[in-house]
């Protein structure tokens, strides 16, 4: 099984911090017929990595996960 380097088009692709700013120009591309496209891989470790800084900063946060039992 191969996986498409793009998302297919017309799959609504969130935009967030983590596709901004120096990202942006490996994030999106334009395919052979000039169309913007999202590059897949390099999309989805922008969006953990922007996950991961928001989880630091305590912008959002896990339910539960700071909860110890015995």
């Amino acid at each position: 099984m191969t996986i498409a380097p793009y998302y297919p088009r017309g799959e609504v692709v969130p935009e967030h911090r983590g596709t901004a700013g120096e990202w942006e120009d490996l994030v999106f591309k334009n395919d052979k017929r000039g169309r913007r496209r999202v590059v897949r891989m390099v999309y989805e470790i922008v969006t953990f990595q922007a996950l991961r800084e928001a989880l630091r900063c305590k912008e959002i946060w896990v339910v539960g996960a700071g909860v110890r039992s015995r």
